[in-house]
């Protein structure tokens, strides 16, 4: 059968239309598909202890399922915990923030009766008014952050139960998958699912270092300085470092934040220098050695990713984007069609030293013969 090419207008419209679906399916069944990646995500991190456990151990398959995905529960229900009792910690010294926003207050309204003319009652009844509005918001927020937490926790429970079901049937589902493919490229298909596991594997445990020493030097850095809340701070910075670029400037404003309610605002530059300077070796010294080998993506690639995520699932989707960037990535370079994008995903060491277009000579063009006459 002969198969003809359709001309690049018609495969630039299957393209966007294909686009545009995958946005609109990925939007409208983020409840859905949101706790299957997360449990997809959490599956891949847990096969070599099922593995170790079940080969080494000789512990029985679905328990050796069981123990990996309860005791995985059991650590990230500790380090909520640990920041609950933190930030319950810090709650204690609201009062001393309420002083605090009183006297900026006070010293906003000698400078706005200085400035604008505007004595202290007119200012008073503004403020009044503000505050009415504000206050209902505050409580919608209360509202919504508590409902938030109710769907966080039923919403976690379904990860690890989705989890125990994906390691459970890891084999049928690798099956599945050779299965969608003709019979020459299901070894293709294996070699990417094996390189995809290795990738995301080593992605984990560097996350997990990176996370480590970030928290130590940050805790022990604000420590020496004397700040309070000198764990709760350096575990923040260590947590939300996950998210590149976002979330060390998230960390960077509560710490100063944080440090400006009990510290003068000299110290509280002082923390956001420190933390500023622990986070510049853990992106050019840390990050490269132990991310950086594993997953082996340009920082143009992985801040579209963080965006794109964040467009489509919100926060979920600025933890996922780096994960599922570095699958694409690993799939775009097994199909021949998208070995292109798998190269400008990668860093400059991915791409040959052989088949650089803008550097190959211009073969030389032979003259033509003359016609006969």
């Amino acid at each position: 059968m002969k198969i003809t090419q359709q001309p690049y207008y018609a495969r630039l419209a299957f393209i966007l239309l294909c686009i545009v679906l995958s946005y609109l399916i990925l939007s409208v069944g983020s409840s859905v598909l949101i706790p299957i990646a997360f449990a997809f995500l959490v599956a891949l991190i847990l096969h070599p202890v099922v593995g170790f456990l079940n080969r080494r151990l000789h512990v029985p398959e679905l328990l050796a399922i069981g123990i990996s995905v309860f005791g995985f529960l059991l650590l990230l229900v500790g380090l909520v915990y640990v920041l609950s009792f933190q930030v319950a910690d810090f709650s204690q010294d609201f009062p001393v923030l309420q002083q605090k926003l009183m006297g900026w207050s006070a010293s906003l309204q000698n400078w706005a009766e200085r400035r604008y003319h505007l004595t202290v009652r007119d200012q008073a009844s503004y403020l009044q008014k503000v505050s009415g509005t504000l206050m209902s918001g505050v409580a919608a927020t209360v509202g919504a952050l508590v409902l938030s937490l109710s769907h966080f926790l039923f919403w976690t429970a379904i990860v690890f139960i989705y989890s125990f079901f994906i390691l459970s049937h890891r084999r049928l589902l690798v099956r599945f998958l050779a299965a969608l493919f003709p019979a020459q490229h299901r070894l293709a298909v294996r070699h990417s699912i094996m390189e995809t596991r290795r990738v995301i594997n080593g992605y984990v445990l560097g996350l997990i270092t990176e996370l480590v020493i970030v928290t130590a030097a940050s805790t022990i850095a604000l420590l020496v300085l004397g700040v309070r809340y000198a764990f709760l701070l350096g575990l923040l910075a260590g947590v939300l470092n996950i998210i590149p670029y976002l979330g060390f400037i998230s960390a960077l404003t509560l710490a100063g934040l944080v440090t400006l309610v009990h510290h003068s605002p000299v110290m509280a530059l002082t923390v956001c220098g420190v933390l500023f300077g622990i986070h510049l070796l853990d992106a050019n010294v840390l990050a490269p050695r132990v991310i950086g080998g594993r997953v082996r993506m340009n920082p143009f690639a992985t801040l579209v990713g963080l965006f794109i995520g964040g467009l489509i699932w919100g926060i979920p989707g600025l933890f996922l984007a780096i994960p599922f960037t570095a699958i694409m990535k690993v799939v775009f370079s097994h199909v021949e069609a998208l070995q292109p994008w798998a190269m400008v995903m990668g860093t400059e060491t991915d791409a040959p030293a052989e088949g650089d277009l803008l550097n190959e000579p211009t073969p030389p063009v032979e003259p033509e013969a003359p016609e006969a006459s």
